[in-house]
């Protein structure tokens, strides 16, 4: 029975490790870049912590929704 598992497990570990290490990456999509004027604006800033502010403000506005467990 170890074996059977032992096994199992082990072809399910190669599996994922060759699917990681041959699979192509791929760039995220425009709508996650930043814009011009964004990038402009942050690096024109000299501040951390404006820096952060910009950051947050351009990650509100990401196309990303988060759900939490009861849905």
């Amino acid at each position: 029975a170890y074996l059977v598992v032992f096994h199992i497990l082990f072809v399910l570990f190669v599996w994922t490790y060759w699917k990681s290490v041959f699979t192509l990456p791929v760039q995220p999509g425009k709508k996650y870049h930043m814009s011009c004027a964004d990038q402009e604006r942050y690096e024109s800033e000299e501040r951390p912590e404006v820096q952060r502010q910009i950051l947050a403000e351009i990650a509100r506005k990401l196309p990303v929704y988060t759900r939490t467990g009861s849905g």
